[in-house]
């Protein structure tokens, strides 16, 4: 049936949609509070130089769409990061910028070298205070 349905030229959800539909409920500017929180996370890296002379991403939040097995809190998806507005004044608002903005500045996957390797050496510039002046 659904070969003879794309035969006849009848469109699918999967070809009609764009990622971000499919994804997300919603997807919308942050409104201030949440512009607040990521370009703090941002300015914070910036003066420990963990920012790599990256451009800051921009910032888009999204209401997850229901029924997912998994809650998906961020992503980081052709220079924009993406936060679950559900995390929207909780403790988990600021870490899940911080997340994002690592993707976007090291340009690496969860679970890599390269992604650790920028939380060890963020932590390491906190604990010992050792911003860089560039």
């Amino acid at each position: 049936l659904r070969t003879m349905l794309r035969a006849a030229g009848v469109r699918e959800p999967g070809n009609v949609l764009t990622q971000e539909q499919k994804d997300y409920e919603t997807l919308e500017a942050p409104n201030a509070a949440q512009r607040a929180v990521f370009d703090g996370v941002w300015d914070k890296l910036h003066t420990l130089g963990l920012t790599r002379d990256a451009d800051k991403p921009d910032l888009m939040v999204f209401k997850p769409r229901p029924g997912g097995n998994t809650v998906v809190f961020v992503s980081y998806k052709a220079g924009v990061c993406h936060i679950n507005m559900e995390c929207s004044g909780s403790v988990h608002e600021r870490v899940a910028c911080l997340e994002e903005i690592a993707h976007h500045v090291t340009q690496a996957t969860d679970c890599t070298r390269d992604f650790q390797n920028y939380f060890i050496e963020a932590l390491d510039r906190l604990m010992f205070e050792k911003a860089v002046t560039s």
